[in-house]
């Protein structure tokens, strides 16, 4: 029997082909919506599909519907508010729009400040950076909504005051803060108060 041969062959480097990175693409304000209502409309589509699941008796598959529903839900919430992150904070930056105390002590590394400073036209390189500095975020902890909505300028109460209607803006928040933080820890129940 022929003995095969173990080496390791030497690996192939610097073969790749350079291709320019396509710009991040900004949404308008109405794409934006738009996209969100698109994709609301899909997951609402779903409740025929439970429905009918459940009046044949297959429960389970009916149970599986409804949590992928949650599932599709957060990752619609999660990408509106990049989505708005990035839409609001240039608006700050181009000065239409009053910046928030957060926004003033938005931190860029200095190798991105000399890329903006480089740039003929700042919109590239500063969706750019934001794309690169949410890419590993999520905002669906209390905290994490929290600080991007004050970031934006927006107000994390303001928005559970109008979400949630409590007799007062306190109320709604800690309203709010249980029903986001069910939500992020998978449970699908709403808070009691």
């Amino acid at each position: 029997m022929a003995e095969r041969n173990l080496d390791l062959n030497e690996r192939a480097e610097n073969n790749r082909d350079p291709h320019r990175v396509a710009p991040p693409i900004q949404f308008e304000l109405a794409d934006i919506k738009g996209h969100f209502d698109q994709s609301l409309d899909r997951i609402k589509n779903q409740y025929e599909v439970a429905d009918s699941l459940k009046q044949d008796g297959k429960e389970d598959d009916c149970k599986n519907i409804w949590r992928s529903q949650i599932v599709f839900l957060e990752g619609i919430l999660d990408f509106y508010l990049h989505e708005m992150s990035k839409y609001c904070l240039y608006k700050m930056f181009k000065g239409e729009w009053e910046k928030s105390k957060q926004y003033q002590s938005l931190k860029i590394p200095m190798k991105k400040v000399e890329e903006g400073m480089a740039a003929v036209e700042s919109k590239e390189w500063f969706f750019g950076y934001l794309n690169e500095r949410f890419s590993r975020d999520v905002f669906l902890s209390s905290e994490n909504m929290r600080d991007q909505l004050n970031l934006i300028g927006v107000g994390y109460e303001n928005v559970m005051h109008e979400a949630f209607k409590k007799d007062t803006i306190n109320e709604s928040k800690k309203y709010g803060d249980g029903v986001v933080q069910n939500c992020s820890n998978g449970e699908m129940q709403l808070p009691t108060n």
